[in-house]
């Protein structure tokens, strides 16, 4: 009998997806979330990490924001002001996986940190005469390919490109100063596609840096590393001539991130919370593939500063991610008594509680919290299986 084409089984999928539900994290169809505000997207991320708790339960980001840090530390919520004047709410006293890859409320927290830094950086090089390019490099593939294989060949790529002469001899041309570089993953027709988004920051003096040198460098080094060499497509070279490219390595916008690129990239392809959230409602293949990039991805750096960059552009030394996370910021406003908790958690009203105290008063949002933990405590005693009411 002859096997499946995969390819056909996601093609089915797609064309076979379930209509929208009620909840933002959930709609399946591309667009159907623009126009959300800040507030549904950041519960909408809530959504998602329930998600990854009921579908991988054995992984480090299931317990995040979920676990106390400690069984002594008590469970409060921190409010705070951004320097953008933005209002932001946390919780405290909560583990926390910091793994930008299987977590979404950690790869938020470190997207915001990471932007900042980028942000910075790219404000003062385009102040000080540095020039700035934008790289992005890909591969070709194929549905036969794992994503470690692809991972590590990538890399291998990556590191043979930037020993060879040609590379050496136009960096030096160019006066190349440093990088940032982003990796992206997302999956399709065609398998897993793995790229790289980087900035390249060039002294104000040199050469300017030549795609097609490093489309042909780049096709060398992907055949040594045993990849499908690229076409000319493969590379792709842009300047850029504006303070505010920050969002360029790093997917940062939360909004964007909630209505198109979190669900399905512009070609078609499945993000890694596309995957997730489509898996969980039908199974098998694409929540098959979301579980092999969870077991790939985490420990690879999904942000990387050149050695020396930071120290230029006068940043203080990098955090790590696990350190971003385990940040507490702000002024604890309000304590979470642990039965209340266990019925935030049961019933996914985290991302609610947050929203209370980032757009009330503190007053006011104790009596939003007291008012929603009275409807939660009523729905609990009205379950089907709940003890009888006492009399009186």
């Amino acid at each position: 009998m002859p096997t499946k084409n995969p390819s056909s089984n996601l093609e089915s999928l797609d064309r076979n997806r379930p209509p929208p539900t009620r909840s933002p994290f959930l709609d399946q169809r591309l667009g159907t979330t623009k126009g959300i505000t800040q507030d549904q997207a950041r519960i909408s991320l809530w959504g998602i990490q329930s998600l990854v708790r009921k579908t991988m339960p054995g992984i480090s980001s299931s317990k995040c924001v979920t676990s106390q840090r400690l069984a002594s530390a008590s469970i409060g919520v921190r409010t705070s002001v951004s320097p953008e004047g933005e209002a932001l709410s946390a919780f405290d006293g909560l583990y926390r996986c910091g793994c930008v890859w299987t977590c979404p409320i950690c790869s938020n927290a470190t997207a915001r940190k990471r932007r900042d830094e980028i942000k910075s950086i790219l404000e003062q090089a385009h102040d000080r005469g540095y020039r700035v390019y934008f790289l992005t490099l890909t591969v070709r593939h194929s549905m036969e390919e794992s994503l470690d294989g692809l991972k590590r060949r990538f890399a291998d790529a990556r590191r043979a490109m930037r020993n060879r002469q040609a590379w050496k001899k136009m960096s030096s041309g160019c006066n190349f100063t440093g990088y940032i570089r982003g990796i992206e993953i997302t999956y399709g027709e065609s398998g897993w596609h793995y790229h790289s988004h980087e900035i390249l920051i060039l002294a104000p003096a040199g050469d300017e840096p030549d795609e097609k040198v490093i489309t042909h460098e780049w096709q060398v080094a992907c055949r040594s590393a045993r990849l499908k060499i690229p076409n000319e497509h493969g590379v792709k070279l842009q300047q850029s001539s504006t303070r505010d490219d920050a969002g360029y390595p790093i997917k940062s916008d939360l909004q964007e991130e909630i209505t198109a690129s979190m669900y399905k990239t512009g070609n078609g392809n499945y993000t890694p919370w596309g995957m997730l959230i489509m898996g969980s409602k039908v199974g098998g293949f694409l929540l098959a593939k979301f579980r092999e990039y969870a077991n790939t991805m985490p420990g690879t750096k999904k942000i990387m500063f050149s050695r020396g960059l930071r120290t230029l552009f006068t940043l203080p030394p990098e955090q790590t991610d696990q350190e971003i996370c385990d940040e507490s910021k702000g002024d604890l406003v309000h304590v979470i008594p642990p039965a209340d908790w266990r019925l935030i958690i049961k019933y996914e009203q985290r991302g609610q509680v947050l929203q209370f105290f980032r757009e009330m008063s503190v007053a006011a949002a104790r009596d939003a919290y007291d008012a929603l933990l009275r409807s939660l405590r009523e729905a609990e005693k009205s379950r089907p299986g709940a003890p009888p009411k006492r009399p009186g």
